[in-house]
């Protein structure tokens, strides 16, 4: 039951210093290289530090972020948003708790904007009720395309009353 990139003596994650140098050589090759560059730059890191989900997802992050911005055409943009959901997926199924939360949202984001609202839920109910990235708006958002609208502003309204409450705690 070892991990192949165990046996293989991958390295666990970069140090914080080179997670840095990574990321800005990836941003500046997205702004002046393309998206291709890009692509190609980032299969290094993620081939020396497989596991290491900080780096997947900052990487996906980036990529995702770049391909938003960019002027390609949306055929052309198609093979690398596969790249970036299998990286996010890669993340989502991590032992990182909070990478794999973080890279869960975005999925379920995109299977939204997809319309493939099955594969959202999926995701959705794999993760915590509340947390930092809090899903109950985003299970209102399939609910209501669902034409659900009564449950979907029923989980609003708590969601606002709890907003609330802990406001008014704090204060």
């Amino acid at each position: 039951k070892t991990d192949p990139n165990t046996l293989l003596e991958f390295q666990d994650g970069p140090s914080k210093q080179e997670l840095a140098r990574i990321v800005r050589e990836l941003a500046e090759t997205i702004r002046d290289g393309g998206m291709e560059a890009a692509f190609r730059l980032a299969e290094e890191p993620l081939q020396a530090y497989p596991q290491c989900a900080e780096l997947l997802h900052s990487i996906a992050a980036l990529l995702d972020g770049g391909l938003m911005m960019s002027a390609l055409p949306e055929a052309q943009k198609e093979p690398y948003m596969q790249t970036v959901m299998a990286l996010y997926e890669r993340v989502a199924k991590s032992d990182d708790a909070a990478y794999a939360n973080r890279a869960k949202y975005m999925l379920v984001s995109k299977w939204m904007n997809l319309r493939q609202y099955d594969r959202a839920q999926e995701i959705l109910d794999s993760m915590p009720d509340w947390n930092a990235l809090d899903t109950r708006g985003m299970q209102a958002g399939i609910l209501s395309v669902q034409g659900e609208t009564a449950k979907a502003a029923e989980l609003l309204e708590r969601k606002l009353l709890l907003s609330v409450q802990d406001q008014q705690a704090t204060l």
